[in-house]
């Protein structure tokens, strides 16, 4: 795991005999127990046989992350910077997890009075007893714990694919799970290809032409699907979103939901109706659509159940489909 941090800005010596006052001391730094290792190569070590230390020191203000991203491409590192940028590396990368959850501490962090640190919702979930020494725990906040969470910034997991956010450790999992480059298996067959969603659209035009039907958003289109046909790529004309009309078969009779691959691209919610019709009567859902990156281990969300006497001998299934994105009319 990589992140960046930055310093402060030096504080001018005090000149002796002078009449102003003298400038605030500089503020303390926090070093991580962790051991760290810096990448940074403007530091000439042929000068110095000792070893150098490397600390960590927390920003406060958020305009200064701007600063950051400016330097984040700049691969020689230099010290006429007012500002210099730093790497380093974590040989333990989860010192910023919650022991207890093992998710990314986020603000506030507690700590008991021996120093173990949690979230604070595992401070209620473990009524405030430290799991480490039985201290009381939830009542006094860790701010050097804090401030390095709010001046961490880490690449995505999903760098090897392209993305090249920098994100605050805090909001990891949040961007990570809307990130459009996150690799998704393509969902035709035996096919195992698996790219970010993007490249996944230009694979199933160019590999998989006659695989799936397109229909346009807000326009309901009809779907004939065989009793024992699984499930239904679909992929949208106009911006080639893709979705899966998932099918499968109960004891009681067939059960239809609709399914987003990846993240949308334009970071929208998207909805959906079914219905089926025999004769006078109807069956309707309509829902939200869930997003999944693999469509081979899918989770069903709410389903329509269609019962076998609904459907009666026939050996297909006739339902009237309609998708739409959060910004065009409801069509209900």
């Amino acid at each position: 795991m990589r992140f960046s941090v930055g310093t402060d800005d030096d504080v001018d010596d005090f000149a002796e005999g002078s009449n102003s006052q003298p400038p605030p001391p500089k503020k303390p730094k926090i070093q991580l127990s962790t051991p760290i290792t810096s990448s940074a190569t403007s530091h000439d070590n042929n000068n110095n046989n000792n070893n150098l230390s490397h600390d960590i020191i927390i920003r406060e203000k958020k305009d200064e992350y701007d600063h950051v991203n400016n330097l984040i491409d700049t691969k020689d590192y230099t010290e006429k910077d007012d500002n210099p940028l730093v790497w380093v590396s974590l040989t333990d990368p989860d010192v910023l997890d919650c022991p207890v959850c093992r998710e990314s501490l986020t603000i506030p962090v507690f700590q008991c009075e021996n120093g173990h640190v949690a979230c604070a919702s595992c401070c209620i979930k473990i009524n405030n007893k430290c799991p480490c020494c039985a201290f009381p725990i939830g009542y006094n906040r860790c701010r050097a714990i804090e401030k390095v969470i709010e001046s961490v910034r880490i690449s995505c997991e999903n760098f090897g694919f392209g993305c090249k956010e920098r994100i605050i450790y805090s909001q990891k999992y949040e961007h990570e799970n809307a990130c459009i480059y996150a690799p998704c298996a393509c969902p035709i067959g035996n096919c195992n290809f698996e790219v970010p969603v993007k490249s996944l659209y230009a694979h199933l035009n160019g590999f998989h032409a006659n695989s799936e039907d397109h229909f346009q958003f807000n326009c309901p289109f009809t779907v004939c699907l065989g009793r024992d046909q699984g499930n239904l790529v679909i992929q949208e004309q106009a911006d080639g979103t893709i979705f899966i009309l998932n099918h499968s078969y109960e004891f009681i009779g067939h059960a239809f939901d609709v399914v987003c691959v990846g993240s949308s691209p334009s970071k929208k919610r998207f909805y959906y109706d079914i219905l089926v019709c025999d004769g006078d009567s109807k069956l309707k859902l309509q829902s939200s659509v869930g997003a999944i990156s693999n469509a081979k281990n899918c989770t069903h969300r709410k389903r329509l159940l269609v019962p076998n006497d609904f459907v009666g001998s026939s050996n297909f299934i006739k339902l009237e489909l309609c998708i739409w994105r959060d910004s065009d009319p409801n069509i209900s």
